[in-house]
């Protein structure tokens, strides 16, 4: 597996003596471990065209050294271009590389390219466009004649671990990846008196043994990670989605503060500091302005720069460094305002975060690893702040400056001896943007004029804040042309885009003016003009995952807010029904209503809140399916007519409220029908029936339990689905069958019409089916059977339907889903019920008639008479008592 992949060089040197000095043997402590050659890969699973056979790590704390061994496969064509490189990334600050081998494995023989190949060192950057320059260099290898099918077998060792973390050792391995990988090894040697914690994270269990070796212990584990993992869209950056084991000499969270507490340190204000403080106080007017003009200082003026080598990448340099070059990482700039704040009489302190695992740091091992950013804690008036020096341009006072939500920091200062992390509940960044849209139609030819006003509020204004700082005025006002042009052709715009920044409340307002030529658009069918607007403005910044279900958390943007307004001023009057409509989840609420302002004045609102960071694997299919309802909210359609009597024209929502009364026409005359048919059905005596096959019928049993399951569960089911899929709602049957709708489909409407006569078919029919079933009549094999066949049939129609009208693909799925549990009840059941010795001497029970049941019953009493005479002459013998027939 290719190690690190060079992004960006800045410049290429080649040293005379660098291939020499590069190149040497493995150390003998190392036990390398075997390539699994005969391991197979599967090719569905590997990405780059080669896919990993060995991932081998050890370390020797002794003599601090780290050995890497690997093995890959070429798979493809793809592979060898992929794969006939090598890239060995290092730190010249405190480490040294040897590159011990470099075999090519093919036909079972192998070959070392080393000792012939041109070893170049480059000096790359590859986190440049973040402005972090951490002074790494990189020894590239071009390997000769790679072919498909070959294994690249290569180790090195690096001598030298970083300084900064004061000969504590920590690391962070993977053990799952989004490829298989037959071997994971890892070992490590370290002097019998240093302590160790251990733990995996993620859905993988780990086999870590320790074995003392004298003066020394051997750790290690082996494991493998043949099921690849998938990674998903949106997921949150504290889930471990690809398994790790982490290893550490830090006990606990109080050792981590220590060991950071040092890097830290600083020995005061310089007099340039002092200077810039005395400044800053001349143009303050109180106490919070100061303090929020030292922040705004350091966030501004200060540009994000970082220099991460050697032992910076974790310490921060100098504040009167920082301050005389004005550029710094984030933890230069926090240390500078902490300095500037301290010298100013405030007690301020840096703060560990993490922008990835900040929520889930509790449950972690306490370790500086974890942390990748630093912000700035202060105390004033008794309260907690926090504050991110590396935002730029952020507005706000002290009372509302906002953070994004870390979730847990660990405070490094003395007043914070003991504490483990503290949660960063401070002044949570929310997110708020309202949008208004105004169209201003003066009639239903000409142009309409839209006036857009948008005014952001807390982290959306320090967004675009950010964005209007990086981007020139025209090329915005060319991007927000271009968005309305896509939505409606012949856009053109009227004016230039206003902009007002109040950044103390930090509440940015822009506004956008357009004239659209083509509003109206005439319907040559219906005889009436459409004028239809978006809500692209809100709908495009809800973001939904790619399918229903998932294994992994989605995260949401939260706490967000956004509203869209559109308001439209018509020509003439225009009154619609005022509704308001909600959909609401555990993640999310969603309201859309409409309203007039006045008799030409309508709005249309549409409001969305996210509830929750993000949504549990268990709940995304309930999510995916209340965002699939907004669809019906994508826009909003006004039609008009000159032969309208009221000349007002009308307007199509995208819901009306009431019932369906075609469906509840068409719905109780399919249920009389049916109620007929089956009592007429019900008196039918096939002439093709079973025989007895032994002297009494069988009672319900063996199998046929689960037919009698299987139809009780029916009925509700199928009532069930019947009021709860939307048949009765007017305005939903209107939006696919009314031809000036824009959500008009006759296709779907036609399938949904279909849907809902089957629904009564199916509820009647099982309702009959349970009678004939306990009845045990000797018709219900023939109509369970015919039942289950139409089952199918409608199943293969609406398959059919899915695939051919373009549904989504849950829609396809669960189509064909219910294909398939018909196809198998089909298959199992009618040969059963027909077959079966048990079946078979169960539905024997006929029809008959009150005449026929009559006849029977006098029968039987005859029967009885002739039967017990005898016996009762010679019990009234006995009893003394003659009858008229003996005398």
């Amino acid at each position: 597996m290719k190690f690190l992949v060079v992004l960006l060089t800045l410049f290429l040197s080649t040293f005379n003596s660098f291939a020499q000095q590069v190149k040497g043997p493995r150390p003998n402590w190392v036990k390398p471990e075997l390539v699994p050659f005969e391991a197979k890969l599967n090719e569905h699973e590997i990405g780059l065209g080669y896919g990993a056979l060995l991932i081998d790590h050890q370390y020797n704390l002794m003599e601090e050294e780290e050995y890497y061994h690997s093995a890959i496969k070429v798979i493809n064509e793809t592979g060898v271009q992929e794969a006939s490189s090598l890239s060995i990334a290092f730190d010249p600050a405190y480490q040294k590389l040897k590159i011990h081998r470099i075999l090519i494995w093919r036909n079972g023989k192998s070959t070392d390219q080393l000792p012939n190949l041109k070893i170049e060192l480059l000096h790359q950057e590859a986190n440049l466009q973040d402005q972090i320059y951490n002074g790494k260099l990189t020894s590239f290898v071009n390997l000769k004649d790679i072919r498909k099918g070959d294994i690249i077998e290569y180790e090195y060792t690096l001598t030298g671990f970083n300084p900064v973390f004061k000969g504590v050792f920590s690391t962070i391995e993977s053990v799952g990846f989004s490829e298989p990988v037959p071997l994971i090894s890892f070992r490590l040697l370290a002097p019998t008196d240093r302590f160790f914690i251990s733990r995996a994270f993620g859905k993988k269990s780990i086999n870590f043994k320790t074995s003392p070796k004298g003066t020394y212990k051997e750790m290690y584990f082996k494991t493998s990670s043949l099921e690849s993992v998938q990674g998903e869209e949106n997921t949150p950056g504290w889930y471990f989605t690809w398994p790790v084991f982490a290893i550490t000499e830090f006990r606990n969270w109080e050792q981590v503060r220590s060991w950071a507490k040092e890097l830290f340190m600083f020995s005061g204000a310089s007099a340039d500091i002092k200077k810039a403080i005395a400044r800053i106080k001349e143009r303050s007017t109180s106490e919070t302005d100061f303090i929020m003009n030292c922040i705004r200082f350091v966030q501004d003026e200060v540009r994000y720069t970082g220099i991460e080598a050697g032992i910076h990448s974790h310490k921060p340099h100098n504040p009167d460094v920082v301050l005389k070059q004005r550029f710094g990482d984030c933890k230069d700039k926090s240390l500078l305002l902490v300095s500037m704040l301290m010298e100013a009489g405030y007690n301020a302190y840096p703060v560990l975060v993490s922008t990835s695992y900040g929520k889930s740091l509790p449950g972690l091992l306490a370790d500086g690893l974890w942390f990748n950013h630093a912000i700035v804690g202060f105390s004033y008036g008794g309260e907690h702040f926090y504050v991110d020096p590396t935002i730029s341009n952020q507005g706000g006072d002290l009372r509302n400056f906002q953070i994004p939500d870390y979730g847990y920091g660990l405070r490094i200062g003395p007043e914070f001896v003991g504490e483990n992390l503290n949660m960063l509940a401070s002044n949570p960044s929310v997110a708020i943007t309202k949008i208004t849209e105004n169209y201003f139609v003066k009639d239903s030819i000409g142009p309409v004029n839209l006036e857009v006003v948008t005014i952001y509020n807390g982290a959306d204004a320090d967004a675009m804040r950010g964005q209007l700082a990086s981007n020139s005025k025209k090329s915005m006002e060319a991007s927000y042309l271009d968005y309305y042009k896509k939505l409606y052709p012949g856009t053109s715009r009227t004016a230039e885009i206003q902009i007002e920044d109040d950044r103390m409340a930090n509440e940015l307002l822009v506004k956008e003016y357009y004239t659209i030529q083509s509003l109206w658009h005439y319907n040559e069918e219906l005889k009436v003009m459409n004028l239809e607007l978006y809500s692209n403005s809100i709908m495009n910044s809800i973001v939904k995952p790619e399918k229903r279900e998932r294994l992994t958390p989605f995260a949401l943007a939260y706490p967000k807010q956004i509203q869209l307004d559109i308001r439209v001023r018509l020509p003439e009057s225009w009154p619609i029904n005022p509704k308001t409509i909600e959909v609401e989840n555990p993640a999310f609420k969603f309201v859309y209503s409409t309203k007039n302002e006045s008799d030409q004045d309508v709005l249309v609102s549409y409001q969305y809140r996210s509830l929750k960071p993000e949504v549990d694997p268990d709940q995304s299919a309930t999510f995916y399916a209340d965002l699939e309802k907004l669809n019906q909210f994508g826009s909003y359609q006004f039609s008009w007519s000159s032969d309208t009597n009221s000349g007002a024209g009308s307007t199509v929502d995208p819901e009306k409220d009431g019932l369906n009364t075609t469906f509840l026409l068409y719905g109780n005359l399919l249920l009389t029908g049916l109620v007929i048919l089956f009592y007429l059905l019900y008196r039918w005596n096939p002439s093709f029936s079973f025989e007895a096959i032994e002297d009494e019928p069988n009672s319900i049993g063996s199998w046929l339990v689960l037919i009698a399951l299987g139809l009780g569960v029916s009925v509700p089911v199928h009532v069930y689905h019947l009021f709860t899929s939307d048949f009765f709602n007017q305005g939903l049957w209107n939006n696919i069958s009314n031809k000036g709708s824009a959500f008009y489909n006759p296709d779907i409407a036609n399938l949904f019409f279909v849907e809902y006569l089957f629904r009564i078919y199916a509820v009647t029919t099982t309702i009959f089916l349970n009678i004939l079933f306990y009845k045990r009549r000797n018709s219900f094999p023939i109509f369970y059977s015919v039942y289950l066949a139409s089952v199918l049939v409608y199943a293969i129609l609406e398959y059919l339907a899915s695939s051919n009208l373009a549904m989504d693909e849950a829609t396809k799925s669960d189509a064909l889903k219910a294909l398939s549990q018909s196809i198998v009840s089909c298959a199992v059941w009618i040969p059963y019920i027909w077959i079966s010795h048990y079946s078979r001497n169960t539905f024997l029970v006929k029809f008959e008639s009150k005449q026929e049941k009559l006849e029977k019953r006098l029968q039987e009493l005859e029967k009885l008479q002739n039967f017990s005479e005898p016996s009762v002459s010679k019990e009234n013998e006995n009893l003394g008592i003659k009858d008229e027939q003996s005398e």
